[in-house]
This record gives C-alpha cells, sequence and structure tokens, in this order.
C-alpha cells in the first residue's frame, strides 16, 4: 500500500479503542476507488465502541487532512466528537468547522400501504409505457424494412452518403487534431510517473 493512501489501525488499549490514523485523508485520495475501498473497509470493521465513548483517535500522524477528509471522520464517529482526539491545532480547527456547518441527515419517514400501492402502480404504468413505445418503434421499423425491400431505388441513399461525407472526409482534421493533444497529455502524464519512479533516462527533453 502506498505510504500517500489513507488508512486507519485500532487495536484495544487499557484506556479504550486506539484508532491511529495515516496517510493522505484529502479528496484526490479519496477519490481513488482502491482507497477508498480500503479505507471503507477499515471504517466498517471499526467496533461500534471504537466510534463513540470509548474512542481514542490520534491524527497526529495524518500527511493532510482537508475538508473532504474531515467530514468522512465526523460521519464516522456519527456527528459527536470521540471521548478523546489527538490532533494538531490546525486539524482540531478543520474538524470543529466542519462539525459546525455539518448537518444530520433526517430520519427516513417509512411508507403507507397506500404509498407503496400508488409507487407499484405508477411504476407498472411506467413499464407499460414503455413497452407501447419499444413495440410501436420496432414496428415502424419493420415496416419501413419492408418499403425498402420493395423499392429498394427509394431509399435515402444520397443523405446516407452525404452524412458518412460529413462525419468521415470532413472529420478527419479535427479528429487528427484531437488525437494529437490527448497523445501530448498522455506523454506528459508518462514522464510524471516516470520521474516518480526515477527513471529519467526514459524521458525525452523537449
Amino acid at each position: 500500500m502506498d505510504e500517500s493512501s489513507p488508512h486507519l489501525s485500532c487495536q484495544l488499549a487499557p484506556h479504550g479503542w486506539q484508532v491511529t490514523l495515516g496517510g493522505s485523508w484529502c479528496a484526490a485520495e479519496l477519490a481513488r476507488p482502491v482507497a477508498w475501498s480500503g479505507l471503507r473497509r477499515s471504517i466498517d470493521a471499526l467496533e461500534p465502541q471504537a466510534r463513540g465513548a470509548q474512542g481514542h483517535w490520534d491524527l497526529r500522524g495524518l500527511e493532510r487532512l482537508d475538508h473532504t477528509g474531515a467530514q468522512l471522520l465526523w460521519r464516522t464517529w456519527g456527528h459527536q466528537w470521540p471521548a478523546q482526539l489527538q490532533a494538531s491545532p490546525a486539524q482540531r480547527a478543520m474538524l470543529d468547522r466542519v462539525a459546525r456547518f455539518s448537518v444530520a441527515p433526517p430520519p427516513a419517514v417509512p411508507l403507507t400501504w397506500l404509498q407503496r400501492y400508488l409507487r407499484l402502480g405508477e411504476r407498472v404504468y411506467q413499464v407499460v409505457d414503455h413497452g407501447r413505445d419499444l413495440l410501436r418503434l420496432i414496428g415502424q421499423l419493420l415496416l419501413d424494412f419492408g418499403r425498402l425491400l420493395r423499392a429498394p431505388r427509394d431509399g435515402p441513399w444520397r443523405d446516407v452518403s452525404g452524412q458518412l461525407y460529413r462525419i468521415g472526409a470532413t472529420a478527419m482534421p479535427i479528429t487528427a487534431l484531437v488525437g494529437f493533444l490527448i497523445g501530448v497529455v498522455l506523454a506528459y502524464l508518462m514522464s510524471q510517473q516516470l520521474r516518480k519512479f526515477g527513471a529519467d533516462a526514459f524521458i525525452v527533453d523537449v
């Protein structure tokens, strides 16, 4: 695992559950699917006591913490502060800001039997309506195809050939330009990755 990937470790100590955080808890790292899935599993595996009154959280090992990571922590704590929190003044100030402006989602209101019946009827009506439109489309397509087989000369061949020319020959310059620009961007990103791993010899200076 990359050192900058967000992670946490939880262990039972004499004073309660000790949760230690590491890595970079920021939007850029949390947006990576691999990092997010691993962190999500670690959070789901936490004991309920570690999130509540018996949780002792240590944030001093974090490389970076932004509002996205602070919001994730606040939701993990159940919109309340843990029993003990060890954090830097900047981290605590960010958590205070998130806690002050965060609003807990309202509880879900259960549906009545009448509302469920009406929702079921609405979905059935949508399925029937879409099925009718699909049947109409297939029927019209079969009629047009049969008419074309009966009189091939009446087909829109001139329009088809003109459209192929517009989307083919006349679009080649812009397609080539877009391909060139994409190649430049990919080359730049690959050079950044090679430089990160110390493979500067494979980078061509332009």
